[in-house]
């Protein structure tokens, strides 16, 4: 879910510990996969329909680069929020989501928070090339946050996010934001 502000407060107070190049990254990397569609659906011109096809692709890239770079990278994605602890964060972001395709398809523009709206199948799209590419991934019984914090500190590796709450997980190997 993330906790509002965090992201800008860490930003401004802490200085970064550049990890990757001495030694570099490899092995597991944990990745929050709705982060991480998210992130490779940016840019994408989405007013006329999914673009599936470009979502496809850049999947195919991203994955193709960890892999060749020899990071094995394990996703996990949120389930069912069963307990409904999730239910209003959700709902505000299907009502904001709404609002800015309106936006879009009544004005022409993307809204000006720089908002994307992932398409309906995305998630769908996104976990069948993991399936050809043979990459592990997992959904989680509800949020994910916790769940993927324990499987990196079981690995000892980083995870991979923009989901501010991995800043206070007492993630082992570290937390590496979009």
């Amino acid at each position: 879910m993330g906790i509002w502000g965090l992201t800008t407060y860490i930003k401004k107070n802490y200085k970064w510990k550049e990890i990757g190049k001495d030694p570099p990254l490899r092995g597991p990397l944990l990745i929050d996969a709705m982060s991480c569609c998210y992130s490779l659906y940016d840019g994408i011109d989405w007013k006329y329909g999914g673009q599936y096809k470009e979502l496809d692709q850049k999947c195919r890239t991203f994955l193709t680069n960890l892999k060749e770079s020899d990071i094995e990278p394990i996703l996990v994605f949120d389930g069912v929020d069963y307990e409904g602890e999730k239910g209003p964060v959700i709902l505000k972001r299907r009502k904001e989501t709404a609002e800015c395709v309106s936006s879009c398809l009544l004005y022409g523009s993307y809204p000006k928070d720089g908002r994307s709206c992932l398409p309906a199948f995305a998630k769908v799209v996104f976990m069948e090339v993991l399936k050809e590419f043979r990459i592990r991934f997992i959904v989680a019984d509800g949020d994910a946050d916790e769940l993927t914090a324990s499987i990196a500190n079981s690995y000892g590796c980083p995870v991979l996010s923009s989901d501010s709450d991995y800043y206070i997980f007492n993630v082992k190997g570290g937390y590496i934001p979009f």
